[in-house]
Order: structure tokens, then C-alpha cells, then sequence
């Protein structure tokens, strides 16, 4: 009986992951569709969506936005074939 239990809450935790996928796909097509359709088809309430819209970006995402930018001007800068054991020092 454990292995259903285990099952069901395995494909809710899938689909919870999904939901920002969903959500980012409404707002880019958002001017194309109705968002009231859109959310209808992709199985998100609208006031989930449009409470999703509202919160701010985390920070860890700002922070790996800034990082990839520091480390692509590293690798343009350099240009060492030598690889990321240059870019450390």
C-alpha cells in the first residue's frame, strides 16, 4: 500500500514542478490567447497564475543571472586554451 502512496505523491511533486513552466508559457503567448484559455488547457488556475506574475524573481536567480554574466566576460576576456583553470586565478 506504501508504493501507491509513494506513486501519488512522486507524480504530484512532477507536476508541481511543472506549474512555473506552465505559467512561463502563459505569459509568453499571453498577448496571442486568452489567458482564461490558456490556463484552462495547461490545468493552472488563473489566480495561481496571476499570483505567480506578481511575486518578485528570487534571489538565487538574480544571482546565477549575475554569475553567468561574470563568468561568460571571464572566458571573453581571456580566450586562454588553457580552460577554467586560468579563469580561477
Amino acid at each position: 500500500m506504501s508504493l501507491v502512496f509513494s506513486h501519488v505523491d512522486q507524480v504530484g511533486n512532477f507536476r508541481r514542478q511543472l506549474t512555473p513552466v506552465r505559467h512561463a508559457c502563459i505569459r509568453r503567448h499571453e498577448g496571442a490567447y486568452a489567458v482564461a484559455l490558456m490556463c484552462r488547457v495547461l490545468r493552472v488556475s488563473r489566480a495561481g497564475y496571476y499570483a505567480w506574475r506578481r511575486r518578485a524573481t528570487p534571489a538565487r536567480v538574480v544571482a546565477d543571472a549575475a554569475l553567468t554574466t561574470a563568468i561568460a566576460a571571464v572566458h571573453t576576456r581571456d580566450r586562454d586554451p588553457l580552460g577554467d583553470r586560468c579563469a580561477a586565478s
